[in-house]
Order: C-alpha cells, then sequence, then structure tokens
C-alpha cells in the first residue's frame, strides 16, 4: 500500500478522495452532499491505495501555525479492519510532525473515538452533532507522541 497527498483540486488524487468520501459520508451515512463536499479549498488531500486501487482517504487543513485540523477521514468498508485506517492515520501524525505542527485536532464520529485514542488522541469536548452523526472534537499533541522513524 502506499500514501500520496496533493493540495490540487484538478489532480486525479483529489477525484479519488472525493469518491471514497461520496462512498462513505453520503451513501452509508447519509450525508447531505451539501454539507459533505465543503471548503475544499486549501486543504491537502491524503489517500491510500491497495495497488491502484484508492481505499482510504482524509484531509488536513492549518487552523493555526501551530495547529492541523484533521477531517474527512474514511476508509471504504471492504477494507475496514485490514490496518488501512492505521496506516493513513500515522502518515498524516508524521506528515504534521515533519512540518513542524505542535498538535492536530479532529471532531470524531463518536464510535470512532476508541481507535483515534490508540494514536494519542484525547477527548477534549461534550457530544455534538454535525451532520445529524454524533460527534467529538479530540486533540493529540504531536510532542508527546513515541518517535514514528521506523513506520
Amino acid at each position: 500500500m502506499r500514501i500520496n497527498y496533493s493540495t490540487d483540486l484538478t489532480s486525479s488524487l483529489y477525484g479519488d478522495s472525493l469518491t471514497i468520501r461520496q462512498e462513505v459520508f453520503i451513501k452509508e451515512q447519509g450525508v447531505p452532499f451539501s454539507q459533505e463536499i465543503e471548503s475544499e479549498e486549501g486543504c491537502t488531500y491524503f489517500v491510500i491505495y491497495d495497488r491502484v486501487f484508492p481505499c482510504g482517504t482524509a484531509r488536513t487543513f492549518p487552523l493555526t501555525s501551530s495547529t492541523l485540523k484533521l477531517q474527512r477521514f474514511a476508509v471504504l468498508k471492504a477494507y475496514r479492519k485490514q490496518g488501512v485506517g492505521q496506516r493513513l492515520i500515522k502518515a498524516i501524525l508524521k506528515s504534521a510532525t515533519k512540518n513542524g505542527y505542535q498538535e492536530l485536532v479532529l471532531d470524531a464520529q463518536t464510535h470512532a473515538i476508541g481507535f483515534y485514542k490508540k494514536f494519542g488522541f484525547e477527548v477534549i469536548s461534550e457530544e455534538f452533532l454535525d451532520a445529524g452523526i454524533l460527534h467529538r472534537r479530540m486533540r493529540c499533541v504531536l510532542s508527546a507522541l513515541p518517535s514514528t522513524s521506523n513506520d
């Protein structure tokens, strides 16, 4: 598996990201298109590929010079529970650290909180609704993570 990233909204990688997001968020979870496909400019899009097939995606954008926000984290159903999400989150954490960010924040669907906790995220909010789905904000202080140089 390989992970690529891009900020180019005309790239095939961005198209692959949209395809995964439409499958997971719009078709599976019933999120309205207008709420899912928004605020696309200024983000870095990550896609993980199984050979040439896109199977997971996420995007990040800077909130401040020290804080990066992770959004739209999705893995296709056929690839879940196979380490795809794990590889993707590790790559994003490594990229954020390499680019000098001090923390990463995200709004996790409540069923996914345990997944993010495995990677050093902590819950920092009460539950709230986003697109009709319960979420909680989480934060990861990057300097508190063990070195990932061997990953």
